[in-house]
């Protein structure tokens, strides 16, 4: 979820926004915000638009790329159609996304992940009005079956995002609508009234723990005590150990050969 009261379109100039990362207001951007990785696609995107060709058609990528492999695969693309930039501060997120166009959300069928995974993206651009393509993953599935997102299918990405530029208005109309979705469903106010109808009544009379649950709170106890913790445990145990009776010290030292007699 996002808090609508920032991630909303109407509180930021698009225009003057987009010139301070060097994009006019006739550009058509395809947005990437995150951590550039390998497999978000992002190759696919640049490609696809060196293949179209056309000059406006830009692919902006917000967030430093550690990944050398990725980056050398970039800087291969021909033609101005790629910009990166470093991290930008979380707090310029909403701000940022208004220099969008599209988001693509290309999710590797063969990844587990993707079949259970709410990409954030889609709650970034859902709620600042950016169309969505999507590859047909379970969670993105469902999501254009709402009208959410545009799926891209068997057609080339090429294809598809020269369509969505050449004959935007339809698509940014709908994406203009589903910020509505947005405030019904992924918007804070939203989200805190659906967590307080369960929660509230949970504390004034609290379940029962099941035993279950408590082995598990007492595995992350020992495992992720702070390192001052666990050293001072460490002491006592061992202090502890140093504190034998007279009668346990006869019954260690005298323990040994017992055994092996009762095994003879």
């Amino acid at each position: 979820v996002k808090d609508e009261r920032k991630f909303d379109p109407a509180l930021y100039d698009r225009d003057s926004i987009r010139a301070k990362f060097g994009f006019t207001p006739e550009d058509r951007v395809v947005l990437f915000i995150g951590t550039p990785r390998l497999h978000k696609g992002l190759v696919k995107i640049a490609e696809a638009l060196e293949k179209i060709g056309n000059p406006r058609y830009k692919l902006c990528i917000i967030g430093t790329s550690q990944d050398d492999e990725l980056n050398a695969k970039l800087k291969r693309v021909k033609g101005d159609h790629v910009r990166l930039f470093e991290n930008q501060p979380y707090s310029d997120l909403p701000a940022n996304l208004r220099i969008g166009d599209l988001v693509c959300l290309l999710q590797d069928h063969e990844s587990k992940v993707a079949r259970y995974q709410m990409p954030s993206k889609f709650t970034d651009a859902l709620a600042m009005e950016i169309p969505i393509l999507a590859t047909e993953v379970p969670p993105l599935t469902n999501l254009a079956s709402l009208g959410l997102v545009e799926l891209l299918g068997d057609t080339p990405l090429d294809q598809k995002i020269d369509e969505i530029f050449s004959n935007y208005a339809p698509f940014k109309r709908k994406a203009v609508e589903n910020r509505k979705v947005f405030l019904e469903e992924y918007s804070y106010a939203t989200a805190a009234e659906k967590l307080e109808s369960v929660v509230l009544p949970l504390l004034g009379e609290p379940p029962p723990v099941p035993e279950e649950f408590e082995r598990l709170l007492n595995f992350h106890r020992e495992v992720f005590l702070p390192p001052a913790n666990r050293a001072k445990k460490a002491i006592r145990v061992a202090e502890k150990s140093q504190r034998w009776t007279p009668s346990r010290r006869l019954e260690s030292h005298h323990s040994v050969p017992r055994r092996k007699a009762v095994g003879a």
